[in-house]
């Protein structure tokens, strides 16, 4: 019988044919070149289900099955490289060995929490299909995380540890809002940060953002539509002007981005005005957090092109 496409695709944008479905839905699954080459084989079983997903939808349990108990292999195996022994404890055990000795890009024990339950569900299922499209996400989670234990711990823990003194000093500065220059004219901002520093490379490069004030949901109609607020930037230095009091990053071709306080009563009041109708919103909240995804987005983009430098 000739395979057909099941019919929960037909619903979805991007899977129209089993090419499409190939590119906007299967993983690459990278990994770096020391992960052991039976981690490498388990994860082509696990992409062979997802590709197959296509014909019969529910196959994305068991690759979701695959890929959590590959995971679980690969950890064990670094584990065994570190420290010359062999793994003896449980997985939540496992996860925390990794997650707090520093060898993850980021410390969230709630994901490796998480990622056991999903483990514990899948091996001792309570009913037919339980993951599905909706936790496509955990096979990225599980080569990221794969190819983070390759990387060097002491200068994650720098990058890291300057990120933070950075975005501290960014948080405090931005507390009564900012202004930025883009194209030669003087915006309102509340928020910037650096999302990432790439220490590995000979050239240190800083990546940030930075967000305008936004027109809010109660200024908007037909004319006056949702503004664009979030803005990306690469540097590859910055320093914080003491006779300016202005944060400044040096971009490419000798061009730089700096945020200075706001000094026109105008624009504080401005600033003021939209920060308290923005803190009472709930629209206008759940607005900057889809801004955060984007964020989370190229945080993501950016970690993967450290593991393949």
């Amino acid at each position: 019988m000739e395979l057909q496409k099941d019919s929960f695709w037909d619903c979805v944008i991007g899977a129209e044919t089993l090419e499409s479905f190939k590119k906007n839905f299967v993983p690459l699954f990278k990994f770096k070149n020391e992960v052991k080459e039976e981690v490498l084989k388990s994860f082509g079983i696990v992409k062979k289900l997802l590709v197959h997903s296509y014909y019969e939808y529910d196959l994305l349990d068991p690759a979701m099955t695959k890929a959590l108990s590959s995971f679980e292999m690969a950890l064990k195996y670094r584990y065994t490289e570190i420290t010359g022994k062999k793994w003896k404890k449980n997985l939540q055990h496992l996860l925390y060995y990794f997650n707090d000795g520093g060898y993850f890009e980021f410390f969230r024990k709630e994901l490796m929490d998480a990622l056991r339950n999903m483990r514990n569900e899948q091996s001792h299922p309570k009913k037919y299909f339980g993951g599905g499209f909706g936790l496509m996400v955990i096979f990225a989670h599980c080569v990221d995380l794969i190819n983070d234990t390759y990387e060097d711990i002491e200068l994650r823990k720098l990058r890291i540890a300057e990120k933070e003194m950075i975005n501290i000093s960014l948080k405090e500065f931005l507390e009564n809002g900012g202004m930025i220059e883009k194209d030669n004219n003087f915006f309102i901002i509340y928020d910037a940060r650096i999302y990432f520093i790439n220490n590995v490379l000979s050239i240190k490069k800083y990546y940030g953002y930075y967000k305008m004030i936004f027109r809010l949901k109660k200024e908007q109609d037909e004319i006056n539509k949702p503004t664009g607020s979030l803005f990306f930037f690469e540097a590859s230095d910055y320093e914080i002007d003491k006779l300016t009091n202005a944060f400044k990053f040096q971009c490419q071709e000798n061009n730089s981005i700096e945020i200075v306080p706001i000094l026109k009563l105008e624009n504080k009041e401005r600033f003021n005005e939209w920060n308290n109708l923005y803190r009472i919103s709930d629209e206008d909240i759940m607005f900057n957090v889809l801004l955060n995804h984007e964020i989370d987005k190229k945080w993501g983009n950016i970690r993967k092109e450290l593991h393949h430098n």
